[in-house]
């Protein structure tokens, strides 16, 4: 039994070894050039030739002959570059590379309409391993398996030989480049109007080239390795707090939003009552509200800093002083509380507390957790807060305190494991993660019922400060980082390149909420605040000054045209 056992076993390695040896796998480098070009060109950039049906759609100028260029240029395209690096040892791990890479990078922008900038390369290397395994889905892995790990086997197999001689092969590749040249310069004779036309319109059209993400990747590593190192800048050190009448510190909470999108608020024109828990709160939206970027990576450190969004440079901000800092040095007590997989470097100078999503209980299901979870010993950490502040040397003469919670709010695209079941309002829903297998109202119904949850972790907040408002002088602010689009033109989830990102993505809820007390002690005239959050478009860049003129903050940091507190003082 046994030799028939090694018998059978030696005839399959054999077998195998006899199929990746056979004449199917034995090509010339210029073959190899020109047979992996034709597969990128054709089926890995199936987004790309997609996305120029829709936005020539119903354009009579533009004929099929026009489409069938489409991929004809790209092979030629593909041939010059690939050509460059067709060389012992080299080809095949950069192309197995661009292979594994780029069905990822195919999948992601054929099903959700993703592009791969400078800024989704940045947000997606911060992604953690809980978020990274929500967009996991059986059709995604079968699209990876066929278009992205058969063919990198069969370029590990592959037998690369030079034909009849090296003279023979470079004269072979270069007639093959010049070849690609010139079908290049035809397809440009007789439809360059056609191509220009549609790229100066469309911008954004050259980023869903695979594998444009491989330069998008080179842009980041070179912008984040080899770069001198700046000096850190320190903000707003001559910060003082001014002590409110009634002699009671300043209690804030803040709440960083996640993925929520104004469209989907009731407050600001939705259909739908998606705030059922606020509504006796009482909250100030302000309905006009635009986000600094498209990605958390960008969003959270850009919205927190000085800068605005037209000035803001990772570097610096990664570099200074953000709004939370300030505050230190004016002596407030300070906390973060994360539950999204990262602060993107807002907390570097701050006590942080990091949900342990492993765990397994009420809250949590060992991958992520409902952000309910950040509320169950919110009471007993803003009690404590002086004692973690200690550690970071920071001086709380007056007794202000001041919380941040990060969310996991809204964050797709497994929308149905971010509330309890038993909160769900909207139904039915997409209880999957190939969201764009599921029907549009079935993607809206789960979405809001995140949106529902938040309201109900907002008003538990308050009710939270409420209780403290015989000590302090309580306050909450929430906003979102980024928005989300739900289908809308093919579109799906975040991360779009500003210039070119839907409405959707860009615009957030923004919501304040004040006591009474603090209304009264810090002179603002609620009706000219309502009325500018109703009326005027405010961003992202209002909030590093808006907070600080909440806390009564004094310091040259703050810019008054900015402060929407400072616009309604009474």
């Amino acid at each position: 039994m046994l030799h028939k056992n090694t018998q059978i076993k030696s005839g399959i390695s054999g077998s195998f070894h006899k199929v990746f040896n056979s004449n199917y796998f034995s090509v010339s480098y210029t073959q190899f050039t020109f047979m992996v070009s034709l597969y990128f060109g054709v089926m890995l950039n199936l987004p790309i030739f997609l996305e120029f049906l829709k936005v020539t759609e119903g354009n009579p100028s533009v004929g099929i002959l026009f489409l069938i260029t489409i991929p004809i240029t790209l092979v030629a395209a593909f041939n010059i570059i690939y050509s460059v690096f067709a060389f012992p040892y080299i080809v095949k791990p950069i192309i197995i590379t661009l292979l594994v890479t780029s069905s990822l990078a195919s999948f992601a922008t054929l099903n959700y309409g993703t592009i791969f900038d400078l800024d989704m390369i940045e947000n997606i290397l911060q992604t953690d391993s809980s978020e990274a395994g929500s967009y996991y889905s059986s059709k995604a892995l079968i699209y990876f398996i066929f278009t992205g790990l058969l063919p990198s086997v069969w370029v590990l197999f592959a037998k690369l030989e030079v034909k009849d001689s090296i003279f023979k092969e470079i004269l072979s590749r270069v007639c093959s480049v010049l070849l690609s040249i010139v079908v290049i310069l035809t397809v440009c004779a007789f439809f360059y109007k056609d191509y220009s036309s549609i790229g100066r319109n469309n911008k954004y059209m050259n980023m869903l080239i695979v594998p444009s993400h491989a330069y998008s990747s080179y842009k980041y590593i070179k912008k984040n390795y080899f770069v001198n190192p700046i000096e850190y800048k320190q903000v707003g050190t001559d910060a003082k707090i001014l002590p409110a009448k009634n002699g009671k510190p300043t209690l804030t909470i803040f709440v960083l939003g996640e993925t929520a999108r104004s469209a989907n608020i009731s407050y600001n024109g939705y259909e739908r009552n998606t705030n059922p828990y606020t509504l006796e709160d009482d909250l100030i939206s302000f309905q006009d509200t635009e986000s600094c970027g498209t990605a958390t990576a960008h969003s959270v450190p850009c919205m927190f800093s000085s800068l605005n969004r037209n000035n803001y440079k990772k570097r610096i901000a990664k570099n200074s002083d953000n709004f939370i800092n300030v505050l230190q040095h004016a002596g407030v007590s300070t906390l973060w509380i994360e539950n999204d997989g990262g602060s993107k470097g807002v907390d570097k100078r701050t006590p942080s507390i990091t949900i342990d999503r492993s765990e397994v209980n009420e809250f949590c299901d060992g991958n992520s957790c409902h952000d309910g979870v950040m509320l169950k010993d919110l009471k007993d950490r803003i009690d404590s807060i002086d004692d973690n502040n200690d550690l970071f040397k920071q001086k709380n003469p007056n007794g202000d305190k001041f919380v941040a919670i990060h969310l996991m709010g809204s964050h797709g695209p497994t929308y149905w494991k971010r509330y309890p079941k038993e909160i769900g309002v909207f139904s039915p829903t997409c209880d999957r993660a190939d969201i764009e297998n599921c029907s549009d109202t079935q993607i809206t119904n789960t979405y809001d019922n995140t949106i529902v949850y938040t309201d109900s972790i907002i008003h538990e907040a308050i009710s939270i400060l409420k209780d403290y408002s015989s000590e302090y002088n309580v306050a909450l602010i929430y906003l979102s980082d980024h928005g989300e689009s739900l289908g809308e033109n093919g579109i799906y989830l975040h991360g779009y390149p500003y210039s070119f990102s839907p409405d959707e993505q860009r615009h957030v809820p923004f919501y304040l909420w004040m006591s009474d007390d603090f209304i009264s002690e810090r002179g603002i005239n609620e009706n000219c605040l309502r009325d500018i959050a109703k009326n005027s478009t405010v961003s992202h860049d209002n909030l590093f000054h808006t907070v600080l003129g909440m806390g009564g903050v004094i310091s040259e940091a703050i810019n008054p045209d900015l402060d929407l507190i400072q616009k309604c003082k009474s």
